[in-house]
């Protein structure tokens, strides 16, 4: 087994248990939907995080398919990026043992640390890969810096349309992030 298979087959088995945490929420939440009060903005952000996680692998395989050898250091930006993306789905998964759970109110009461832990990971990742790998600044980063913008802003309120501009911001700047560098845009 190569070093590169060895380090993408970690990241895949973690991305993998975020996916299905959240996969069997969703199924949960179906299944007791009659004592469930759902709120869009929560089953919004679950549905795009399934498609993120699925972003997040494509990245970290395209990135590391490249590197020969890697250092524990090296690996470690990519490694804590995951671990933190676990952490945001597992914050998005609600406890379906409240009786009468209401969406709304969980997400606001997880909002912040569920933002944190979009935030933190591309503003310590960003500027490693900009110094690791020698990347100029281009489009691509000025989306992450909008989505940066916005995660902060939704940290600083809790209203309810500035929660769903933040969902909007950060979904259109991630799909622009994609286009661009797949080559579309």
């Amino acid at each position: 087994m190569e070093p590169f298979e060895y380090i993408a087959a970690i990241y895949s088995i973690v991305i993998a248990l975020a996916a299905a945490n959240l996969l069997a929420a969703l199924g949960e939440t179906l299944k007791y939907r009659k004592t469930v009060n759902h709120y869009w903005l929560h089953t919004a952000w679950c549905v795009m995080w399934l498609v993120g996680l699925l972003a997040v692998w494509v990245s970290v395989w395209d990135v590391l398919s490249g590197i020969e050898n890697m250092t524990f250091l090296e690996m470690l930006p990519y490694f804590q990026f995951v671990v933190i993306y676990y952490l945001a789905t597992w914050l998005l998964k609600p406890s379906l043992f409240t009786p009468e759970l209401d969406l709304r109110s969980y997400f606001y009461s997880i909002r912040t640390p569920f933002l944190l832990c979009l935030l933190i990971p591309s503003v310590v990742l960003v500027p490693w890969i900009i110094i690791r790998f020698d990347e100029p600044m281009d489009a691509a980063m000025f989306t992450v810096f909008g989505q940066w913008i916005a995660l902060v802003g939704g940290l600083l309120s809790s209203r309810h349309s500035v929660q769903v501009a933040v969902f909007f911001i950060f979904w259109t700047l991630q799909v622009v992030q994609e286009f661009y560098q797949s080559g579309i845009g």
